[in-house]
């Protein structure tokens, strides 16, 4: 079998797959059966493919974002050469691997694997964001969108575009904090001024107040001429001895 090329009537030439096969008769050769077969809407497929390839190489290559296509399994195949500053892997490292070999735990269980099952299903889905661990072990926030590469039907890649979203996701968690320390806050002022006293109103609004800005204990001090003063202290969940208070008090301050 090998391929070679015939020149039409009218000059054309036409790419043809040519098999032959002796013809024995009485036990001797006596001809050669060839078969020629027109392969020109192969040789045009496989051309638009490797052009598609380039394409997609060349823009994957000079994009900041990390493009990666995968096997139906999630198996790297293709890795771009941003995964070397976003992750600190070369491509090389990572084609063969399986991604989930890089997930936070967590994210793989739930958000990603969800992902994963709609693709496979030949499903695009919306952007994800999960954490994915770089080769120094440190997780970094990755948004990705994904979708099918279908033929005849069935998946036979999936393509992933990720970015890193960590700056982001930092920025999200300091904004829902002040948030809920100004709720937390505003809450206080009012048990405060709704209170008989303030040691009733610090009993109530502290726990809130501990919840806002995680802390195990908050302590209020008294401040007068002979210096500053334990004058309540809470702890979370955790009941003290008020001689057990002023250790923890005596401690917080050495």
């Amino acid at each position: 079998l090998y391929e070679s090329e015939f020149i039409s009537k009218s000059g054309q030439r036409i790419p043809v797959e040519i098999s032959s096969r002796i013809i024995h008769k009485d036990g001797q050769p006596t001809g050669i059966h060839v078969t020629a077969r027109d392969v020109s809407f192969q040789k045009k497929s496989q051309q638009e493919l490797a052009k598609s390839e380039a394409r997609f190489r060349f823009l994957s290559e000079y994009a900041r974002d990390m493009v990666c296509l995968h096997r139906p399994n999630g198996d790297y195949i293709y890795v771009s050469s941003a995964a070397k500053p976003l992750l600190g892997y070369d491509p090389e490292e990572l084609i063969g691997r399986s991604p989930y070999d890089f997930f936070h735990p967590e994210d793989a269980k739930s958000t990603v694997r969800l992902a994963h099952e709609q693709n496979s299903a030949g499903f695009n889905t919306p952007s994800v964001q999960y954490r994915y661990r770089r080769k120094d072990g440190l997780y970094i926030w990755l948004e990705s969108v994904s979708q099918p590469i279908l033929e005849e039907g069935e998946v036979i890649y999936i393509q992933t575009n990720s970015r890193d979203i960590t700056d982001r996701k930092s920025d999200e968690q300091k904004l829902i904090e002040k948030d809920r320390l100004s709720s937390a806050l505003a809450t206080a002022s009012r048990v405060l001024l709704e209170q008989n006293t303030l040691l009733e109103g610090l009993e109530i609004c502290f726990p809130e107040l501990g919840a806002a800005v995680q802390a195990e204990s908050l302590f209020v001090i008294r401040a007068d001429v002979k210096g500053p003063s334990l004058f309540h202290i809470w702890c979370d969940a955790v009941p003290f001895s008020l001689k057990l208070k002023q250790q923890l008090f005596q401690q917080s301050g050495s």
